[in-house]
């Protein structure tokens, strides 16, 4: 249940610019961003990536790495390892969500999408 709510929240996200490709053609801007995702976004998408099980543990420490990256200033997460909690969800009270609210279409939350679909969430 929780990947297809997931999946509805993504087309709910995307659905509020009408699937629009989005302001940041290049998708998320981070050094952190996980090998296996600029590979398959390199490929043009075409091939599904397997993170063999024995790679999983450092799959999740880059993902982890390259989405606490990606958060606003604002959520004060800088510097925190692995998962973000229920403590680091702060109510956005109109402030701007930077890269994570501007990249949308192909390149952007489609890729972190991807990522946990490769995870196995």
């Amino acid at each position: 249940p929780e990947w297809v709510n997931l999946l509805h929240l993504w087309t709910r996200f995307e659905g509020l610019e009408e699937f629009r490709l989005g302001k940041v053609i290049l998708g998320y801007q981070s050094s952190l961003k996980p090998a296996s995702l600029t590979q398959w976004v390199n490929t043009r998408r075409k091939d599904a990536i397997v993170v063999p099980k024995k790679e999983l543990k450092r799959f999740a420490a880059e993902f982890w790495a390259w989405w606490i990256d990606l958060q606003p200033e604002w959520r004060d997460v800088a510097g925190l390892e692995g998962p973000l909690t229920s403590e680091h969800r702060h109510p956005s009270n109109g402030r701007d969500w930077g890269q994570l609210g501007l990249a949308k279409g192909r390149n952007g939350m489609v890729s972190v999408i991807a990522c946990l679909a490769w995870w196995g969430v």
